[in-house]
């Protein structure tokens, strides 16, 4: 499928019918999306014929456009489940029961702090037993300060990294602004952090509280690789 009828796809696709602020849902546009899951495959080739997991998949927007684009399985996991509901009703429009499924799970534990290297993945890895070819995620960055954890978005990427295969890779979008930060904290995990990219993410309104009808936000593509061998 070229990238054009990929995005086109996903731009047919349901969005969050009722976004809740405390998981900070926002919908990911087709546009980022494609441009996202094309590079993971076209470049890397870990799309086509790999096994994907998608954390935090929301309404299914990267599981199904992975799909697409040939992955072998897709197994998108989130806990919410109205926005699992409009992932399964996108899934059925494309008839992808076969490829992707998706799974009610808590992808993160909120209690823990973001160095606890021992307990990536605890909460997920049991229900799957396996790790997966490619990981792909758009976390939540954190930023409702008075309602979301503070480096969730990292808690999400150190999940990843842990149900990610030693010759898979993890694909997933950050605030450009966390650059550095990034790629610090990957280096202390013993993973290679390549950012492959920045996207202008034009942020509908989606609550009552926000002010302005959309907002402009710098986000940095990222390719991460484990470079130590796990235990």
């Amino acid at each position: 499928m070229k990238d054009w009828e990929v995005q086109s796809a996903l731009q047919s696709l349901e969005g969050f019918k009722k976004p809740k602020i405390e998981l900070e849902q926002y919908a990911t546009p087709a546009e980022l999306a494609t441009h996202f899951l094309c590079a993971a495959n076209r470049t890397f080739d870990d799309i086509e014929g790999k096994r994907v997991l998608d954390l935090g998949c929301g309404a299914g927007m990267l599981s199904i456009g992975a799909a697409l684009l040939g992955a072998d399985t897709v197994t998108g996991c989130d806990i919410d489940e109205d926005a699992l509901e409009t992932a399964k009703e996108n899934r059925a429009e494309f008839e992808l029961e076969e490829v992707v499924d998706f799974v009610r799970l808590n992808v993160v534990d909120r209690d823990r702090r973001v160095g606890e290297a021992e307990d990536a993945g605890r909460m997920i890895l049991p229900s799957f037993r396996t790790t997966f070819d490619t990981v792909i995620l758009n976390p939540p960055f954190g930023a409702n300060k008075d309602r979301q954890q503070k480096g969730i978005d990292l808690l999400f990427l150190h999940t990843a990294l842990a149900m990610c295969s030693e010759g898979g890779a993890v694909y997933s979008l950050h605030k450009s602004s966390t650059r550095e930060h990034i790629e610090r904290v990957c280096e202390g995990w013993g993973a290679k952090a390549e950012p492959l990219g920045q996207y202008n993410w034009n942020l509908a309104k989606t609550y009552k509280h926000q002010k302005k009808a959309s907002k402009d936000i710098a986000v940095d593509m990222w390719r991460l690789t484990h470079t130590k061998k796990r235990q």
